[in-house]
């Protein structure tokens, strides 16, 4: 593309807005549709200051004053793009005039002074000798205190040397015609860095402070009447127990404590069946183990049960527990569904009431959209680079997160160990709180920086209002009276489990030994294995007669065989799970000149063809 001529005309109004006209002629040296503009609607201007490089961010409302069917407008980049011509049309040559408005908003005080890129310094090619500017300016405008520069973005040369200026006192009006070619990636910027008389100037950020904090802080005060109606979950009173509820097998009781059913809960029925009579296991080799049938469950036993049984010996008596191959990840899955509708189905009480499981999911998007409803607004009106919606996104994410692991570990506060409560919880509440302060410290930096618009004090107080959204969001699950009364006596099997003293379980081991091969399932769901593991290697506790070691071993001790056969349901949950098969203004120093540079302005931007 060869530009032939390329005339601009600026009216500088008194209340603060450019009318530009521009008037373009080129000649394509291929087929073309047409040539496209795009003029910068958001982003900073700079200009010097007292020997300093002063910035501002600012937000144009870039307007077509006499649209065209020839002209199709978008959005692209922080930029308003026109574009000529059709798709389906290719031509030559072409010559294009049209107009618009480009009215600013800045952050602070107003701006009043007079700043325009009259030629885009992003044009694909030379501007040719002989084009024409002319600044039509507001009454009482003195003419003399206009600067010129010309050059890349931050060049402080004085554009006096590549155009012939004609000022007009008594018109208002200065005129520059180009003696010389503009070079392509060079542009002219009109610059005053006096007070113009009549000149409003640039008017101040926009007023969107409320729209900002007010949407967030009504859905705090939503979700904590929601909390205080259906999330608070009555007082759970521990009972000193030793055993599950009544007809509670370990499957059950894993699904009850956290709401989730998982392959260790269904694979701790092993150890149930294995109490019941049901099947007996033998270790062949240290951590290889068989399991064999004896009898079929009773009728009576929930379907999930009858589920897994059924696939374990459907090819015979005998099964090599860690030979289990991928296909019977789906019998788990069926399991598990069944397991949930066994307590959750239609007529059911439930471990959570329903509205509150629900709340709990709407509570977390509603936090999480709090904040990336501040980003995407606040990004409407300031132009953030890529790295910097990158590194919000990432904060977003972190909170998202944070807020996941603190809902799961409160939800599984039952059947965790202490270690992973620890992590979960406190981890969890650390990443949100920590991606909600650096999300704060980027943006302060930002607005600080002048980068930005300031929002600073709305942005706090919506991650103030998400700081407490996140509890409500953690805690809104409710469980119902039914489940309120199981997790009383689980959780005094849990304590009994986790903290009784060696006096008291060597009474036991004497008096009732079989309570500990009864406990060990619910032990594994709990998440507690291996610290009753350890309590039950000092405890002469005489082997089950559903174990037997295929090899020879000095001495039986039901601690190393509940590890050992963790490990191997463990190893079995694992394998089962695993599936078979353009910014156009910014900052720079210009040098030695009454404030301004070529780039540093309103408007300019870019344009080439298509």
């Amino acid at each position: 593309m060869k530009t032939e001529t390329y005339d601009v005309d600026v009216t500088v109004d008194g209340e603060g807005y450019y009318l530009v006209t521009e008037q373009i002629k080129v000649k394509f040296l291929e087929d073309r549709h047409g040539i496209y503009r795009y003029i910068p609607n958001k982003g900073f201007v700079a200009y010097q200051k007292d020997g300093d490089i002063k910035k501002f961010p600012y937000l144009a409302r870039v307007e077509l004053e006499l649209p065209n069917s020839d002209i199709k407008e978008s959005k692209q980049n922080g930029a308003k793009v026109f574009r000529f011509g059709y798709s389906d049309e290719t031509v030559r040559k072409g010559d294009y005039e049209f107009t618009y408005r480009l009215t600013p908003e800045r952050q602070g005080q107003p701006f009043p002074y007079i700043y325009y890129n009259i030629y885009p310094s992003k044009w694909k090619n030379d501007i040719p000798k002989g084009s024409r500017f002319t600044m039509r300016l507001p009454e009482g405008t003195d003419l003399e205190k206009l600067e010129f520069y010309y050059g890349a973005y931050g060049s402080a040369e004085s554009a006096s040397d590549i155009i012939d200026l004609r000022k007009n006192q008594k018109e208002n009006t200065i005129t520059g015609i180009l003696k010389e070619d503009l070079p392509m990636g060079s542009g002219i910027t009109c610059f005053s860095g006096q007070v113009q008389k009549g000149f409003a100037g640039v008017k101040g950020k926009p007023g969107i402070s409320l729209f900002l904090w007010v949407p967030p802080v009504i859905l705090l005060a939503v979700l904590a009447v929601l909390y205080l109606c259906f999330g608070r979950d009555e007082k759970i009173i521990p009972s000193i127990e030793f055993e599950p509820p009544q007809n509670m097998d370990s499957a059950a009781v894993g699904y009850v404590i956290d709401g989730i059913a998982e392959d260790k809960d269904i694979l701790s029925l092993i150890l149930y069946w294995a109490d019941k009579g049901n099947l007996w296991i033998e270790e062949e080799e240290e951590y290889l183990m068989t399991l064999h049938k004896l009898k079929e469950l009773p009728k009576e036993a929930p379907s999930y049960q009858h589920t897994v049984f059924r696939r374990l010996f459907e090819n015979g008596d005998s099964v090599y527990l860690n030979g289990l191959k991928n296909d019977f990840g789906l019998t788990m899955s069926s399991a598990k569904t069944q397991l949930i509708q066994e307590f959750d189905g239609e007529s059911k009480a439930g471990i959570y009431t329903k509205p509150s499981w629900r709340l709990q999911r709407l509570a977390f998007l509603c936090t999480l959209l709090s904040v990336i409803w501040v980003t995407v607004l606040t990004g409407h009106y300031s132009y953030m680079t890529a790295v910097g919606v990158v590194i919000q996104v990432l904060l977003c994410t972190g909170m998202g997160l944070g807020m996941y692991f603190c809902c799961r570990g409160i939800d599984g506060w039952y059947s965790f160990s202490r270690a992973k409560r620890i992590l979960m919880t406190a981890g969890g509440a650390s990443l949100f709180y920590l991606s909600e302060i650096l999300y704060f410290v980027f943006y302060t930096y930002k607005a600080s920086g002048n980068e930005i618009f300031d929002y600073t004090m709305e942005i706090g107080i919506v991650l103030a209002a998400a700081a407490v959204m996140m509890p409500l969001t953690c805690f809104m699950k409710k469980r119902t009276p039914k489940c309120i009364r199981w997790m009383g006596q689980l959780s005094g099997l849990r304590s009994f489990i986790e903290t009784a003293e060696l006096d008291r379980m060597r009474v036991l081991a004497k008096n009732r030994p079989e309570i500990f091969c009864h406990i060990m399932p619910y032990a594994y769901v709990f998440g507690l294995y291996d610290k009753f593991a350890e309590k039950l290697e000092v405890l002469e506790i005489p082997a089950p007669g559903w174990y037997h070691a295929g090899y020879e071993i000095k001495s039986w001790n039901a601690g190393v065989m509940l590890n050992c056969m963790a490990g191997n349901l463990t190893f079995a949950a694992v394998s089962l799970s695993q599936p078979s098969s353009v910014n156009a203004s910014g900052g720079s120093s210009g040098g030695g000149n009454k404030g301004g540079f070529s780039g540093g302005g309103f408007g300019g931007g870019g344009g080439g063809s298509w």
